[in-house]
């Protein structure tokens, strides 16, 4: 039921967590060129017209698939509160250990490359999916409550 609040926040953890797969979370400047982390791995963009993929990064892939699945899971299991409450209460850490993977991989390949991060605002999404689905949490907590 996409009506009741707690659908309306999983349902925004899941455009969140999904913006992932389309946008540039961070790069690294450096004397070999300027990169890229995405959704596929660290992207050489020095040259736009032939961006070559440079490490891939699939622990990272698998779990943004994995929390942005997890989400939309959980908006229809509206019928089973508690098992909502549980696989709420899974995504969170999921989406926890996504920011720091994030954190980990920009710093590890940042060193690796001895070049200057550059964070981007898509970086923090999971975080503010975090805060969405303990509110989600909250309201399904409310409804079971009634």
């Amino acid at each position: 039921m996409i009506q009741r609040i707690q659908s309306i926040y999983l349902l925004i953890t899941t455009l969140l967590t999904g913006n992932l797969m389309f946008s540039t979370m961070g790069t690294i400047s450096s004397e070999q060129g300027i990169f890229a982390l995405k959704f596929l791995g660290l992207i050489d963009i020095t040259n736009p017209q032939q961006p070559t993929i440079v490490f891939s990064t699939w622990p990272l892939m698998v779990l943004i698939v994995v929390t942005t699945l997890m989400s939309v899971l959980t908006i229809f299991l509206f019928k089973k509160r508690f098992l909502q409450i549980r696989i709420c209460g899974l995504n969170i850490g999921l989406l926890a250990g996504l920011t720091g993977l994030i954190l980990y991989t920009l710093h590890s390949l940042g060193k690796n490359i001895e070049g200057t991060l550059n964070y981007s605002i898509s970086m923090f999404l999971p975080i503010l999916g975090i805060i969405l689905t303990i509110l989600a949490i909250r309201a399904i907590g409310r409804d079971e409550a009634l």
